[in-house]
């Protein structure tokens, strides 16, 4: 008597196939979360940049020489907008001379919302250039730190 073949053939090719589309889905899932990973870095080291260039240009102002009237607290100046990528910098009178300076950045790109910050303290010093204003100079020891 003759057995009759039963097929095995294509249930292990669909078994094969699916093990097969598995591994191609998991590697693909590896490949694009490494992506956006490196892209989130790269989006954070230009904002951390432009945060560091926000917090130079306002090292670099100058402020008027009432300051030293105001009440410890006095938020000096506060630039910013609400738009999706924007620098928002407040100087701020701690006791006079020093100044604390907080610059945050939110930055929107490619479907990733990054936000950078600096804060430093500084000291108010006549201005030699124009008199009648003062600018600000960076304390010596840890002036600046990043913020998250």
């Amino acid at each position: 008597m003759q057995r009759a073949h039963s097929g095995f053939a294509l249930p292990l090719a669909i078994v094969v196939l699916v093990a097969f589309s598995l591994a191609i889905g998991l590697i693909v899932d590896g490949a694009v979360s490494t992506f956006r990973a490196a892209s989130a870095d790269f989006e954070l080291a230009r904002a951390g940049a432009a945060a560091e260039s926000a917090l130079a240009e306002a090292l670099d102002s100058r402020l008027d020489t009432a300051v030293f009237h105001l009440a410890p607290g006095t938020v000096l100046s506060h630039d910013g907008s609400a738009a999706p990528d924007s620098v928002e910098t407040t100087v701020q009178l701690l006791l006079p001379p020093m100044v604390r300076i907080l610059v945050v950045l939110h930055s929107r790109h490619g479907g990733l919302r990054v936000s950078a910050g600096r804060l430093a303290t500084g000291r108010l010093s006549p201005d030699q250039v124009s008199a009648g204003d003062l600018r600000i100079i960076p304390t010596r020891s840890a002036w600046w730190v990043p913020i998250p």
